[in-house]
């Protein structure tokens, strides 16, 4: 499953990266998760993913923001689109939450991992969140 929908991203390798990461924390939950398991799930060499990314913090600060990225854009897509205030607004809600976030909710760890983006990506999801209220 492609979980990251944002046009031009870094590199196809950073975006691979980024969903093998999203994968292990659903599965593994963000602690137990390595940079092995990472490297594992994009077929790469850890020394390799290492070459792309610093550590798995680093990794967590860029998917939460690609997840701001995509949300952005599609909240605000669909608050320019044609259509009720209803509609627009529930299309809203579904870009900003969309799949990934019905992964996370389903995921034994997704309560970890609620935790741990606010620890170790506390500014992008305030920044992030900040945006997404001027956009509504």
């Amino acid at each position: 499953m492609q979980i990251l929908d944002v046009e031009n991203p870094t590199s196809k390798k950073a975006q691979a990266i980024l969903e093998a990461a999203f994968q292990a924390f659903c599965s593994y939950g963000y602690r137990r998760t390595s940079m092995e398991d990472i490297a594992r799930g994009t077929g790469m060499s850890r020394a390799a993913l290492y070459l792309h990314y610093k550590n798995k913090e680093d990794i967590l600060r860029s998917l939460m923001q690609y997840y701001f990225a995509g949300a952005l854009g599609a909240v605000e897509a669909a608050l320019q689109a044609q259509g009720t205030l209803e509609d627009k607004l529930l299309a809203a809600f579904y870009g900003q939450a969309g799949e990934e976030f019905e992964v996370l909710l389903n995921s034994p760890h997704g309560d970890e991992l609620m935790d741990v983006k606010s620890s170790y990506a506390a500014q992008i999801v305030t920044e992030g969140e900040t945006a997404l209220v001027q956009l509504y």
